[in-house]
Order: C-alpha cells, then structure tokens, then sequence
C-alpha cells in the first residue's frame, strides 16, 4: 500500500511540474500583445488599422517617425510620420495621429518613438487615434521610405 502512495505522490507531482512548464513555455513564447511598426510593415499597418480601427482598440502600438502637424491640430496633437514614396517622384506623408500630454515639449521634424494604445476618437469623423504613453528620441532610421502596403 505504501509503494501505491508513492507511485500515485510522484504522478501527481509530475502532472503539477509539467503544468508549470506548460505555463511558463506559454508566457515566455506567447506573441506580443504590442504592434510594432517598422520600415517593412509600417503602411500594411496602417492600412489595416484603419480599414478596421474597432478590431484595434485599446491595442499597444510602438512606432518610429518624425513629428508633424498640421495647422488644425490641437496643441496636444501630432502624427509620427512616415514618408511614402508613391513614385520617383511622389511621396506622401502617412501615420497615425496621436495625442499626449507633452506634445509641447516635441519639436516638429523630430524623430521619435512612441508607445501608446489605440483609442477610437474624432478628427474630421471617427478615425483610430494612438493615445501617447511614451516618448524617445530616435535614431533616423536607414530606410527612411515607407512604400505602399503590399508591394514591397
């Protein structure tokens, strides 16, 4: 009878061990819960978001770009920005508008990343907005053009 104990003790131990590596295997190489917009992917992004802003709400997003404003912003406001280069000849400019607190203090042209959360709010109708948390000078990166989703 003591045998059976043991044996049972030492099933029930490595059943317990192998639920705690399954929960740690599941935390370590689970995906980001973070978007992370690089020079590759920056547009399908956007586009994608966009397209669908209610899928993304409340999502952590992480970008590099420089700081522009437009005339109607608020003083709150700005776009990490991004050039797209359409043609030879062509380029737009392309981002997410974002709000933070300190936008103040960001000079326009500067690059940076920012880290926020996606929120759905209102500039010139309903539109996802990236609600600032962080803020860091950034490095200009070597690919400085973003090109339309899907083509490259």
């Amino acid at each position: 009878m003591r045998i059976y104990n043991i044996k049972i003790r030492n099933i029930l131990l490595g059943i317990l061990i192998l639920f705690f590596l399954i929960a740690i295997c599941t935390f370590l190489f689970s995906p980001s819960e973070t978007i992370i917009m690089t020079s590759e992917n920056y547009t399908q992004i956007l586009k994608e978001i966009h397209d669908n802003p209610y899928d993304y709400e409340n999502k952590k997003i992480e970008m590099i770009g420089y700081v522009f404003r437009s005339a109607d912003f608020n003083e709150n406001q700005f776009v990490i920005a991004r050039d797209m280069l359409i043609s030879e000849s062509e380029s737009r400019i392309v981002g997410f508008l974002c709000e933070y607190e300190k936008a103040k203090e960001i000079e326009n042209n500067e690059w940076i990343k920012g880290e926020g959360k996606i929120q759905i709010g209102d500039y010139h109708g309903a539109m996802p907005i990236v609600q600032i948390k962080n803020v860091a000078k950034s490095e200009v990166p070597n690919q400085i053009w973003v090109y339309p989703p899907n083509t490259k």
